[in-house]
């Protein structure tokens, strides 16, 4: 008996979307999944996998910031650093990430570009705007549309924290400023 367990702790033949692309990828880089199997003396074995984030911003001490908060989760691991959103389209393609954080202004191609690229090539690949700025309702809707989950402000590690956890969980996750509402 060979299955995926998902997220939702249930064990999907058929595959349900989450599911099929952990098949397709060869159980390599999938959001939380565990290969179930069965052994023939104890029964059914679990084998858990951590979850692969990309981090992609220009400032070298930010990436640091971000990787030091991603390594302390335990099920958590990043697995490529970029400096460009032109690097983050390539490595998103080439990585297959379960989730990218993406810094809205970066050289070459900012964030809100690059999110529309990855969503394209990789529309069930989770990501996560990070900004210097407060995020707006404007800011919101304009990465909704480009194809992030959430956006939250660099300058909170808890408020990233919260964010990576609630895109995993399948949820949104937008930290909104009320206070900059018009």
């Amino acid at each position: 008996m060979r299955g995926f367990l998902c997220w939702e702790l249930h064990l999907c033949d058929k595959g349900c979307p989450p599911c099929k692309r952990a098949k397709n990828l060869g159980n390599q880089g999938t959001r939380g999944f565990s290969v179930l199997s069965r052994n023939r003396k104890s029964g059914i074995t679990v084998s858990m996998m951590s979850s692969r984030i990309l981090i992609a911003d220009d400032d070298p001490t930010i990436r640091m910031l971000l990787r030091r908060l991603v390594s302390n989760h335990p099920s958590w691991e990043v697995c490529g650093e970029v400096a460009t959103g032109a690097d983050a389209v390539e490595k998103a393609a080439s990585l297959a990430p379960d989730l990218v954080i993406l810094d809205l202004a970066m050289p070459a191609m900012n964030g809100l570009q690059a999110a529309r690229e990855i969503s394209k090539a990789s529309p069930h690949t989770l990501m996560l705007l990070a900004s210097v700025q407060e995020v707006s309702r404007q800011l919101a809707e304009a990465a909704r549309e480009a194809g992030f989950r959430g956006a939250v402000t660099k300058s909170s590690g808890s408020e990233v924290v919260q964010g990576i956890e609630a895109l995993f969980h399948s949820q949104t996750f937008f930290a909104i400023n009320e206070s900059l509402a018009i």
